[in-house]
């Protein structure tokens, strides 16, 4: 049974990753992980031994931790958990002053009042989320990015990892194990937590009264920033004559659509004529249809929104 005020866990995948998890500001939350031993009780005297789990140290990548919890001291409550380089906003730190690519205030976490969580970037160089491998070209600067539903709600991706475009290339996993199982206790814990953000007063830091040192600068850019809407590929959901449909999410708002793909026509076996006669019929049939949607809306039918191609990550 997993503790109740458990919030996220974070994984370095990154030697700089697990090199920041362990600088001496983040010893409240960090958590060094040896392989097949618990450095502290995970569970209370009355519960069984749990059953063996796979090594997290499987894959050989650092296992090394940071724990997010709802009874966190947040440095200001009304954003959430900060990262970033500053000690005096951050409740994570990802470096000291002066790490390349790595802001003062690089990002924060937060539970919206419908109980999604988001990641809001503020930095000066960006922050990479990747969803399922997706996206990981795409920096997020000055924007969200949707990290997980409400708890109970469908997952729609199964692995999340934070990149920070740093010299060294930090980057860790995110998960949300409560989030998943959506038990009583944590429902009360959360809702408790989230109402306690939105009633608490503004952080002394978050009135723009402490001084934020430029970011130094980093010796290379692998990314390029990025303001048009960015879509998880959730897969084929659908095939037809025509084409083929596609669920797609929207990973700034969470929104999920229906997005059809008209694949061109196959070549037919009568020629000249009469089979541009067929393409041209085809191609038809698409207009209609595109039409139809556009001019007839109907609750029961997505609204149509018309995208080129290429706009997946």
């Amino acid at each position: 049974m997993l503790d109740p005020k458990l919030f996220a866990v974070l994984t370095a995948k990154s030697n700089s990753a697990r090199e920041a998890f362990g600088l001496t500001e983040n010893m409240h939350c960090y958590r060094k992980t040896i392989e097949g031993i618990a450095q502290e009780p995970m569970i209370n005297s009355r519960e069984p031994t749990p059953a063996p789990q796979p090594s997290p140290n499987a894959n050989h990548e650092s296992g090394d931790r940071i724990i997010l919890r709802l009874d966190d001291m947040l440095k200001d409550p009304k954003i959430g958990w900060q990262f970033g380089t500053n000690p005096r906003v951050g409740d994570v730190l990802l470096g000291h002053r002066g790490t390349g690519g790595i802001s003062s205030r690089q990002f924060y976490i937060t539970i919206t009042e419908n109980f999604r969580v988001e990641l809001h970037d503020e930095s000066r160089y960006g922050t990479v989320i990747s969803h399922d491998g997706q996206a990981k070209d795409v920096v997020l600067r000055n924007d969200k990015r949707l990290l997980t539903y409400e708890p109970g709600a469908r997952e729609q991706w199964k692995e999340i990892i934070v990149f920070v475009p740093d010299d060294t290339g930090l980057a860790f996993q995110i998960e949300f194990p409560n989030h998943r199982q959506r038990g009583c206790e944590y429902w009360k814990n959360l809702r408790a937590f989230v109402e306690e953000c939105r009633t608490a007063l503004p952080a002394v830091n978050g009135l723009g009264l402490d001084s934020n040192p430029p970011t130094a600068p980093i010796s290379r850019q692998p990314w390029t920033p990025r303001r048009r809407p960015v879509y998880f590929d959730g897969g084929e959901i659908g095939r037809g004559e025509s084409g083929l449909v596609r669920k797609l999410i929207d990973l700034r708002g969470g929104k999920t659509y229906a997005v059809k793909e008209f694949n061109p026509k196959a070549p037919t076996r009568p020629s000249g004529r009469k089979r541009k006669l067929d393409e041209v019929g085809w191609l038809e049939g698409i207009r209609n249809e595109v039409n139809n949607m556009k001019n007839h809306p109907h609750v029961s039918i997505s609204p149509l929104r018309v995208r080129r191609s290429g706009l997946i990550n």
